[in-house]
């Protein structure tokens, strides 16, 4: 009895220590591949994008969803951000931008050694993906940004809530988030324009 006791046991072991042959996918959020129409400035500009902030249930590795109506998260091991995913919408921000506005140099803004014309800080409130069921649900983006001029003074704030459909698994959630992130950008770029124009 005592044998088979000890065969069970060492099989346990070696199923929950055992690697598994599963890999996980990863996925990340592109820029715009090209604007509809680019927005002109009257001059050239410098504008710095400040570090994304995400709420905490966002910020791990793992690819956070909601099923159905219910409030619980699903947080899959399998599904993950090729990299943090606040420095990942910081950089396709700053990318979308560059593609609406050609006349502006955009980058994310790393050090206060950087000179800029205008600052933009987001604060992300959601990003969540509602899956009623597999293959289809929505994803709702709503942010809070802010537009900061050479001093550092405020001088343009706006909520943002956009929604879009998914149709598909963790793949069309990338490219939805992708679309949403420059629909926000193209958004952006037309109050910059509003503000060099005045």
């Amino acid at each position: 009895m005592k044998k088979i006791i000890s065969v069970v046991l060492f099989l346990f072991l070696i199923g929950c220590f055992a690697p598994s042959n599963r890999e996980a996918n990863f996925y990340y959020i592109k820029p715009v591949p090209q604007a509809e129409q680019t927005i002109q400035l009257s001059k050239l500009l410098n504008i710095g994008i400040q570090r994304v902030e995400i709420p905490p249930y966002l910020d791990r590795p793992q690819i956070v969803i909601i099923q159905g109506d219910s409030s619980e998260l699903t947080v899959s091991e399998w599904n993950r951000w090729s990299e943090n995913l606040s420095t990942m919408l910081q950089r396709t921000i700053s990318e979308d931008l560059s593609i609406y506005l050609p006349k502006a140099f955009v980058k994310p803004y790393l050090s206060s050694q950087d000179n800029f014309d205008y600052t933009i800080l987001v604060e992300v409130n959601k990003l969540d993906a509602r899956f009623e069921n597999k293959n289809t649900g929505k994803l709702v983006l709503d942010v809070y940004w802010f537009i900061f001029n050479q001093d550092n003074n405020q001088i343009f704030q706006k909520r943002s809530q956009l929604i879009q459909p998914l149709t598909g698994g963790y793949e069309n959630l990338a490219e939805q988030i992708s679309f949403l992130m420059g629909q926000l950008s193209k958004q952006m770029a037309q109050e910059i324009k509003r503000l060099t124009s005045k």
